[in-house]
């Protein structure tokens, strides 16, 4: 969709198309330890007084992890999760043998590349993307570019929401789908009820 042409909720309202203050991430990992190591980031730059259907090239960010670069570094690798990974549908598995990953380091290093300055970091659960994100930063010993006031959690917003988007779309699992489809419905959530924070 064409910046021109992506709506604003309310009239009048102005939209700076360089100064995104939202991004939503989706990790796929090989643990629900603090420390996993990560499979893929997944991730959507987004205004949260704005509602698309699509997004431009910019907004989205994927990236798949070399698990051989997260065990060097001592992240977490859990045998259940592995067999969890085993059930999942052969679309989903693709990450893992993605012939396009890069090392743990340098997809971090993009990642904060791309990240707006003073974005909220929304994330699925209150203890598990954000916090697994910023210990991958401290241990590649990269600079988290997410100020600790703007760490939210998707998961307790749309809890407490009666809002319900019923299409889903993309693969179920794979780090980018998932970061969309939840970017989609955060925003159907705050056409109604609008976000107050920066």
């Amino acid at each position: 969709m064409p910046i021109s042409s992506i709506p604003t909720r309310e009239r009048g309202t102005k939209v700076n198309v360089n100064n995104y203050n939202a991004v939503m991430v989706d990790l796929e990992t090989m643990s629900t330890q603090n420390n996993a190591a990560i499979i893929s980031i997944g991730a959507v730059k987004f205004w949260t007084n704005v509602s698309q259907d699509e997004f431009t090239e910019d907004q989205l960010f994927y990236q798949t992890v070399s698990l051989k670069s997260c065990q060097k570094l001592g992240l977490d690798i859990d045998a259940n999760t592995i067999e969890w990974w085993l059930q999942q549908s052969k679309e989903a598995q693709m990450a893992l043998f993605d012939l396009r990953k890069k090392d743990l380091h340098s997809a971090l290093s993009a990642f904060a590349g791309w990240f707006p300055k003073e974005a909220s970091l929304f994330g699925n659960g209150a203890t598990f993307d954000n916090i697994i994100l910023r210990n991958a930063f401290n241990v590649c010993k990269v600079q988290y570019p997410v100020s600790y006031r703007q760490d939210m959690c998707y998961r307790t917003i749309a809890r407490m929401s009666n809002v319900i988007v019923e299409k889903i779309e993309g693969t179920k699992h794979n780090a980018l789908d998932d970061a969309i489809r939840q970017t989609k419905h955060i925003m159907a959530i705050f056409q109604k009820t609008p976000w107050m924070g920066k």
